[in-house]
């Protein structure tokens, strides 16, 4: 049996912090309230919380995955056809960057 490996909880909050930070400094999304991070196991599901109509409206994102390396992560983008994640590949493997490449697709009808 193959065990995934766990971010220690210290790079969770590091990753957490992170995104939700560079989300704010771009200022491309008006009506974004949080970026939430969860983590279950290895994968960190980013989802972008907006505000609609006075209502907060959860978009799913993307996930990151943990591959035992602080600097190495996996990458897939949620696809709302399918309700699933694909996997991707990012120039660069840092969460700002998967933030970056799923917040141009999912939050496009929110941009400033």
């Amino acid at each position: 049996m193959i065990t995934m490996p766990v971010p220690p909880k210290r790079l969770k909050e590091e990753v957490d912090d992170t995104v939700d930070h560079h989300a704010f400094q771009l200022q491309s999304w008006p009506a974004l309230a949080e970026v939430d991070t969860r983590w279950r196991g290895s994968f960190g599901y980013l989802t972008a919380i907006v505000e609609k109509e006075g209502e907060d409206v959860r978009i799913p994102l993307c996930h990151i995955e943990y591959l035992g390396d602080d600097n190495a992560r996996g990458f897939a983008m949620y696809l709302s056809a399918t309700d699933a994640y694909t996997d991707a590949v990012l120039r660069t493997g840092s969460p700002t960057a998967a933030f970056d490449t799923a917040a141009l697709v999912h939050l496009a009808d929110y941009h400033a």
